[in-house]
């Protein structure tokens, strides 16, 4: 038997898919790795494809225009009336969603105005968060945040935003294909 060290929010999880007083840690592993019958199993993992249909259908149902990749990001794209900024985040179940976000992306957004859009994406359960960045902007302003880079933890189960205390509930879409 071989010891290993895991961090709390590791343990937290282990902890909601372990049937309580019988499952020890290593039995929640057990089974999401080998199966109920210790046959090893593979655990479902995004395709990029289901990344790339995301996001299109996004720009497609939810804004109008031909949008074009806007240089040096390869996941912010631009049409007329809108510049919609991605970040994707693919694991399935997870109790956390988290992003990072560099200030000069909020900055090219922010300059952009009215119809830009932060799209916090979970390919893997076919979801995601549209925020308009003016909104981000105030929160970040209220909340004072100065740093080079915004951290998003998102408690996805209660749909809020840990760093800014937010309810972003509102913002939240379900895909189906």
């Amino acid at each position: 038997m071989r010891k290993i060290e895991v961090d709390n929010e590791v343990f937290a999880c282990l902890q909601k898919m372990a049937e309580p007083f019988v499952d020890t840690p290593n039995m929640v592993l057990r089974k999401l790795l080998l199966g109920d019958q210790g046959e090893r199993r593979v655990l479902p993992l995004p395709k990029i494809d289901d990344r790339v249909r995301l996001m299109k259908h996004i720009k497609e149902n939810y804004f109008e225009g031909g949008f074009k990749r806007v240089r040096p990001y390869q996941l912010m794209f631009k049409s007329d009336k809108y510049i919609l900024y991605f970040q994707n985040f693919e694991k399935l179940g997870t109790p956390t969603l988290w992003y990072r976000i560099k200030q000069k992306a909020i900055d090219i957004l922010e300059e952009f105005g009215d119809g830009a859009f932060l799209v916090l994406t979970n390919p893997a359960e076919n979801c995601a968060y549209i925020i308009p960045i003016a909104e981000i902007v105030k929160k970040m302003t209220e909340f004072g945040w100065d740093r080079r880079a915004l951290e998003v933890n998102i408690n996805h189960k209660d749909s809020l935003w840990i760093e800014f205390k937010w309810d972003i509930g509102a913002y939240y879409q379900e895909f189906k294909f």
